[in-house]
């Protein structure tokens, strides 16, 4: 009541006052510092292999074990996770934060090398990326009819 009453009284106060905040609004909007994108670089490692025509208890057994097993002994490795599906594997190795992706990279490549000869027959030979935060899309739309 005491605010309302005060307003009434002085409206050209209140007017200043109005525009002094939006001002202050308008300025320090204009110097905080947003970046609508930061530069977020996940240490993840994906190794993805297809294996045509196996079931996914097949592709675990014969190809992810293995590239786990692979994998486990690269330097600053957090953990290795991996996922099967039918003619599919994708086995995640996710490093330490402040490791070198470039460098686990190159290690990672070598140690599937290596164990190539060990896989079965009638694979494809193995994909290595990089996570990439970019790649997210922003917005998913899904339609039900």
């Amino acid at each position: 009541m005491f605010l309302t009453q005060a307003s009434l009284k002085n409206p050209v106060a209140i007017f200043f006052l109005s525009i002094a905040i939006v001002l202050l609004g308008s300025i320090s909007l204009d110097e905080l510092p947003i970046d609508l994108f930061p530069n977020i670089s996940v240490p993840v490692i994906m190794v993805g292999t297809l294996y045509p025509g196996a079931n996914p208890s097949d592709v675990e057994r014969a190809v992810s074990y293995i590239i786990e097993r692979a994998v486990s002994g690269v330097s600053n490795l957090d953990y290795v996770s991996s996922t099967n599906k039918q003619g599919l594997s994708i086995v995640r190795v996710w490093f330490k934060w402040g490791a070198d992706i470039n460098a686990a990279e190159l290690e990672v490549s070598q140690m599937v090398q290596s164990v190539m000869k060990n896989l079965p027959q009638g694979i494809f030979p193995p994909f290595i990326v990089k996570f990439d935060i970019s790649n997210i899309p922003v917005c998913s739309i899904t339609l039900n009819g």
